[in-house]
């Protein structure tokens, strides 16, 4: 597993769709509306990617198996019913 970490908008996301972009693994994220701006990131950044979804989708529909990558990763836990606890 790689991690990609920083701070407040350090190039995380950013990070994402590239590695999307070279790999063709698709984004999750906490919702529709942040998956949809990721798409929207990657095509200003002129990047074709799988289309990101949400956790949710994933989750509840079965989604496809495989690998993804995840944004917000705390959030998405937090969707999931999932509270994080810091060490």
């Amino acid at each position: 597993m790689q991690v990609i970490a920083g701070p407040h908008c350090s190039g995380k996301t950013t990070s994402l769709i590239q590695l999307s972009a070279d790999t063709g693994v698709p984004i999750i994220a906490p919702s529709m509306a942040m998956a949809n701006y990721i798409s929207m990131l990657a095509k200003e950044q002129g990047l074709d990617i799988p289309d990101p979804t949400s956790i949710n989708k994933v989750v509840n529909r079965g989604g496809r198996p495989g690998q993804y990558y995840i944004d917000e990763l705390e959030m998405c836990l937090r969707q999931l019913g999932i509270d994080p606890v810091a060490a």
